[in-house]
């Protein structure tokens, strides 16, 4: 075999390149395309992902299980990919253990990076969006909902009421219609009341980019999600400053 070595040179670094890092869990089949697609393209953007196990039965011991696991899951993105911001894709889980909790472990693999998930995504997004009164909707069981309602309130939000599929299994919850997510923001419970000033959708295996707008549209009012509301913060993080705003109200503002 003749076999010839040849040189090569190393592209230089693009300093408008945005790299944005994701913690999926194992069970997630929607997050990772649903933040893709929200990308921009008026500048470079890389997106690097990392899968955390995790039970596809949603519960508080199955989300607490994942603290242990989400630094050896973070560290899995190398640092040398020198990333912007790492999102953690679960807003059960980090309702659960905690913001500050969250983003320390994640630091202990990647020192000084921004740090993001649902939580503080939801809080930063509702903010933007002068939602404060809000419509919970969820594919959770009453435990976990709790979590999530007092959560919501003990961070200022005031959470009107909420429609929940009160499916635990995340194969299933994952393959919710987006006329079902629809139908649960909009028509569920009484629909959305005058005073009530938009919708929260929360969790990050449910399909939710599609239904967004609808919701708008038919509603009047703003809406966002736990994926939404996640792939807007980690791109504002990021320093991207134009967003696909056909994406609904937080992207548009």
């Amino acid at each position: 075999m003749l076999q010839t070595r040849i040189g090569y040179e190393l592209a230089q670094d693009d300093t408008e390149a945005r790299r944005l890092a994701l913690i999926v869990l194992r069970t997630d089949r929607t997050i990772e395309g649903e933040v893709r697609s929200s990308l921009p393209t008026s500048q470079p953007v890389s997106l690097y992902h990392s899968r955390i196990f995790n039970d596809f039965e949603i519960s508080a011991a199955t989300l607490e299980a994942m603290s242990d696991l989400l630094q050896p899951t973070a560290a899995l993105i190398p640092a040398e990919f020198k990333p912007h911001v790492v999102g953690y894709g679960c807003t059960s889980a980090t309702m659960l253990l905690g913001e500050e909790r969250v983003a320390s472990i994640i630091r202990q693999a990647h020192p000084g990076v921004q740090v993001t998930e649902p939580v503080t995504a939801c809080i930063a997004a509702c903010r933007s969006l002068g939602m404060k009164k809000i419509k919970l909707v969820t594919p959770y069981e009453s435990t976990v909902n709790r979590k999530i309602v007092d959560g919501l309130r003990a961070r200022g939000l005031d959470v009107d009421s909420v429609v929940s599929f009160e499916e635990p299994d995340d194969l299933k919850v994952g393959a919710i219609s987006t006329n079902s997510v629809v139908e649960a923001a909009v028509h569920a419970g009484g629909g959305l009341k005058p005073d009530v000033d938009g919708v929260f959708i929360s969790c990050t295996t449910l399909p939710s980019f599609s239904a967004i707008p609808i919701i708008e549209r038919l509603t009047g009012k703003p809406a966002t999600s736990s994926n939404h509301a996640l792939a807007w913060h980690m791109q504002k993080l990021a320093g991207i400053k134009k967003f696909q705003s056909s994406l609904g109200r937080l992207y548009a503002d």
